[in-house]
């Protein structure tokens, strides 16, 4: 498991769910956050709340949300607590008539070309995802794509300047 690489061994996991990811995982300290309320999550909007958190208390932030993560990690990016070296694992997970907002209209997509034809611009989401993570200073990643269902990790790299694609590694 990515965690298990930093020597940080907190998690934030920002949708914890029922925990499944992370249970059983020796030496690791989850901080799980979820809509749902469960035992061992604060029950709360993860994106609402990405703002306000010291996110340097963690070498690995879990971003598995039910979609495409790009507001979440824009939260993270724009978060001045992030630190080099933390672990950062997605999930990017679209269907052919999935949605992706405003990641999608950043390619010059018009909101009425999405809304007429969505399947014909959804080839394009992560290719604006990738966009999305060099203008955020985020050159390497690592992704494995089963069935329309994308699973990845990047390190936050040294000094970054968000937005503009600018990293010393």
């Amino acid at each position: 498991m990515a965690a298990s690489l930093a020597e940080n061994k907190k998690v934030l996991d920002l949708f914890h769910g029922d925990g499944y990811c992370w249970a059983g995982i020796e030496g690791v300290s989850v901080f799980g956050i979820d809509k749902k309320k469960t035992p061992d999550a604060v029950k709360g909007n993860s994106l609402k709340m990405i703002p306000a958190l010291d996110l340097s208390r963690y070498g690995s932030i879990d971003c598995d949300v039910y979609g495409v993560p790009y507001k979440v990690l824009g939260a993270l990016f724009l978060n001045g607590t992030l630190q080099p070296g933390t672990i950062v694992l997605f999930t990017f997970i679209f269907s052919v008539f999935g949605r992706t907002g405003d990641l999608t209209l950043s390619l010059g997509i018009t909101k009425d070309q999405l809304d007429a034809c969505p399947s014909l611009f959804r080839p394009y989401a992560f290719i604006a995802f990738e966009q999305f993570l060099l203008d955020n200073g985020i050159k390497k990643y690592y992704n494995i794509n089963v069935k329309n269902k994308n699973y990845g990790m990047f390190i936050i790299p040294g000094k970054r300047e968000v937005a503009n694609g600018n990293d010393d590694l």
